[in-house]
């Protein structure tokens, strides 16, 4: 889930709240407690086994990238490598009789 996250950051509640759910279950595997559903619960677990969220990951990740690219620990990619040259449109040339 964290693959390409400082490239990937879902900006929509319900994209975040789904990737969250995901988290959650594999917390509850880790605790091996797949009962208890009193409200904080996960919480409670998350803290114990000292995890951020993942949009707390998300954004600590973002921050590690903008620092290293700001020092020149990160290549930057040459322009010429994603943008695309315009293509040329057709040109309509007037008539030899119309001019």
């Amino acid at each position: 889930m964290e693959y390409g996250a400082t490239i990937w950051n879902p900006y929509i509640k319900g994209d975040i709240d789904k990737l969250e759910k995901i988290q959650n279950r594999a917390i509850r595997f880790i605790k091996k407690d797949y009962k208890t559903r009193t409200p904080g619960s996960i919480t409670k677990m998350r803290k114990e086994l000292e995890l951020d969220t993942l949009q707390e990951r998300r954004t600590s990740l973002r921050l590690i990238l903008m620092y290293k690219v700001v020092q020149g620990l990160v290549p930057a990619l040459p322009p010429t490598s994603f943008v695309k040259n315009a293509k040329q449109k057709r040109q309509i040339k007037a008539n030899k009789h119309f001019q």
